[in-house]
């Protein structure tokens, strides 16, 4: 194996551009060297999607959460600074899983990706829109493949329903209607003063470390483990935690790449903690094929109402979705597309059942795992489906949903300028960094 291949690529500072060498090609027995920034939590599944392979090196703040993965692989090195590891191992990985809070994403999938490694990263991609584009022209620049782990672009379910759609059985979509009953008690409504009153860090974490980009705030242990998706500075709500899979299907299967306009509806909007519940409404135009289309997003234990022709139960679950279409509606319950059905009236599925479902199109993946999507890719397989081409415009969409639930105001967004008319909002945009972490601005020159 050639070892050298990264010899003086990487020295503390950002690659120039056309300095990087390609990785080593390899079989597809070979085993690939993985680094693991975030061993807990998310973390273990990518601990354990790495079984085949060989694991160099972990990096996790917390060994507490990280504790059962370095027990399963008491040799390998750990680290608590990502950015440590990566200048000690970058000659010998050939990918990153990055499992860390939203907030830290951006800096260790670029800091990978600059040091000529493929990456896999949790979802969503980034804490904010500027991060996702910028992911982007990295992603292209140091020609790296890559993945956002939405777990459900892998399955069946997705393949039929965009299949279904492009085979005109709804007619034109015209409405979307997905929910969830998250943020979940305990971490999704902090109450209280604000800001936290400062309490002894724990010995097992470093502070300063998990806080990474975000300006310093004194540790509470408000904050963790899961609870950091209940502050702005750290998530963006529900739709962060959980949007790129819910609506992972509809935006896959009518294009939908920027909205016109975001609303959110809600009693209270808060601009230093997430709310409790709301409503986020995306206004879309035609695009293609497709007509205008509104997409509603409830949270909070919030839902749309039960259609008339829903035979699965007298309520509708905690998560699912509705896609609505002038025809016919396709109905998916929990946060991934696994067993969409078609809803319509008895008439309509007594014609229905003579015509023929289209024949499928598009090919259906063995591994449900984009972990396994991601190496098969690396060893010469098919392009993987969620890489961040597809990523950052769904996540965006993530993003456009953060603010709308945060501020209260009517979001009129130009993708193409990265901006919106009330200039008043696009300080959210890109938002501010703890001097030291500033990467990234070098890819808009």
């Amino acid at each position: 194996m050639n070892w050298t291949r990264r010899e003086g690529l990487f020295s503390g500072a950002a690659l120039t551009a056309g300095s990087l060498i390609p990785g080593r090609v390899l079989g597809a027995n070979e085993k690939l060297n993985c680094g693991i920034i975030g061993a807990g939590g998310m973390g273990r599944m990518c601990v354990g999607a790495c079984g085949n392979q060989n694991i160099v090196a972990f990096a996790d703040v917390d060994s507490v959460r990280a504790a059962p993965s370095y027990e399963k692989h008491p040799t390998v090195p750990v680290y608590t600074d990502f950015r440590k590891m990566l200048d000690k191992h970058y000659k010998e990985l050939d990918v990153v899983l990055v499992s860390t809070p939203d907030h830290t994403h951006f800096a260790a999938t670029l800091a990978a990706m600059e040091r000529g490694l493929h990456v896999f990263t949790q979802k969503p991609l980034t804490h904010d829109i500027w991060q996702a584009r910028t992911l982007q022209k990295a992603a292209h620049k140091y020609a790296v493949k890559n993945i956002m782990g939405n777990q459900g672009r892998c399955f069946d379910g997705i393949r039929q329903i965009k299949e279904w759609i492009d085979a005109g059985l709804l007619g034109d979509v015209v409405e979307v209607e997905a929910w969830t009953v998250r943020p979940y008690p305990g971490w999704g409504t902090p109450t209280g003063p604000f800001p936290r009153p400062q309490q002894p860090v724990p010995e097992t974490l470093d502070w300063d470390n998990w806080q990474g980009p975000v300006p310093h705030r004194d540790y509470n242990e408000c904050y963790l483990p899961n609870k950091w998706r209940a502050w702005w500075d750290y998530g963006n709500s529900a739709m962060g935690d959980i949007g790129c899979h819910l609506l992972d299907s509809v935006y896959w299967a009518c294009d939908l790449t920027g909205p016109v306009s975001v609303k959110a509806e809600a009693k209270v909007f808060h601009d230093q903690v997430t709310g409790p519940k709301g409503i986020v409404q995306f206004n879309y135009p035609a695009r293609g094929k497709h007509v205008p289309l509104t997409v509603k997003w409830y949270e909070g234990g919030l839902k749309p109402e039960r259609p008339e022709d829903f035979d699965y139960g007298l309520e509708l679950p905690n998560e699912g979705i509705l896609i609505k279409g002038t025809k016919r509606t396709i109905y998916h319950p929990g946060i991934r597309a696994e067993n969409p059905v078609i809803l319509m009236s008895r008439k309509d599925w007594y014609s229905f059942r003579k015509t023929e479902l289209p024949e499928p199109t598009i090919p259906r993946l063995k591994s449900k795992s984009p972990v396994t999507e991601l190496f098969n890719a690396i060893k010469g397989g098919p392009k993987v489906g969620s890489d961040f081409d597809y990523a950052v415009p769904l996540t965006e969409l993530c993003c456009l949903g953060g603010i709308a639930r945060r501020t209260g105001k009517q979001c009129d967004w130009d993708p193409e300028s990265m901006t919106f008319r009330d200039a008043s909002l696009n300080r959210y945009v890109k938002q501010p960094v703890r001097r030291g972490w500033d990467a990234g601005v070098d890819l808009w020159t």
